[in-house]
């Protein structure tokens, strides 16, 4: 999305016709203040959406973010947030030592420098274990969120494929030990009647519903739970008749479910 090559008409407008709680954009900071800006006229921001961008649209986090920044969106950025210069300095020269020191181990020798750029040594740092391809292996990640205060907060963080979340789920948030409350956010109960209610099972290679579908689950009864049924629950997916209704009106009016 670009502020600059779309009208606010057709922004609004395709704005409109998402109906995803969880939205995921990659965007400049300049494009976030605008997608949220128009975002919260088409009813799009609050408890029920959950919105993650990434570290270039939050800029630099130790500055307040745009007021159109909506509380408790998401962003994943570098663990080196709160390192001072001298610290990020000294680890850079610390990874350029370590590629020379991998480099003379297997080569036997150490590359001259090179003043021209169109003539670069091709590879220095062959240790695997730090890069694949160019990308840093497993790189330290932190989770933050705006808070109601609008600071950036650490929420969570990922290293060595392992994510740890202060929260259970998503950072939403509400009064202190509270559940959240937001009268927009409803919980749906049917039967399963076709065509009105189609019921099927989850993709079994993405664990997901397919785009014409919506989640929704299947309580699991006392009798399951005697015979060892451990989830509370077996997830679906819904379609139908009622369901493209339902899915209008929740756009139509706003509201999550």
């Amino acid at each position: 999305m670009s502020a600059d090559g779309m009208n606010d008409l057709r922004a609004r407008r395709l704005l409109q016709q998402i109906d995803a709680q969880v939205l995921l954009v990659y965007c400049s900071h300049e494009e976030a203040q605008y997608l949220f800006t128009m975002a919260a006229e088409v009813g799009l921001l609050g408890p029920g959406y959950i919105w993650i961008i990434p570290s270039l649209a939050v800029g630099n986090p130790d500055i307040p973010p745009p007021d159109s920044f909506p509380v408790g969106v998401i962003s994943i950025i570098t663990d080196r947030w709160r390192m001072s210069l001298r610290k990020r300095v000294r680890d850079g020269v610390a990874i350029v030592v370590k590629g020379v020191q991998s480099f003379r181990k297997q080569r036997g020798f150490v590359p001259e420098g090179h003043s021209d750029c169109h003539n670069p040594v091709k590879s220095l740092a062959t240790n695997d274990t730090l890069f694949s391809n160019g990308y840093l292996v497993n790189p330290a990640m932190i989770i933050i969120t705006l808070d109601r205060e609008r600071q950036w907060d650490k929420v969570g963080n990922y290293e060595m494929g392992i994510l740890q979340m202060r929260y259970p789920v998503w950072p939403r948030y509400g009064s202190y030990l509270e559940p959240v409350s937001d009268y927009r956010h409803l919980t749906v109960a049917t039967l399963e009647e076709r065509p009105f209610v189609i019921v099927e099972a989850v993709d079994p290679v993405t664990g997901t519903c397919v785009s014409n579908t919506v989640p929704c689950r299947r309580q699991s009864n006392k009798t399951e739970a005697i015979v060892g049924h451990t989830e509370p629950y077996t997830k679906l997916c819904c379609k139908g008749f009622c369901i493209d209704i339902l899915k209008k009106l929740s756009r139509t009016i706003k509201f999550s479910y």
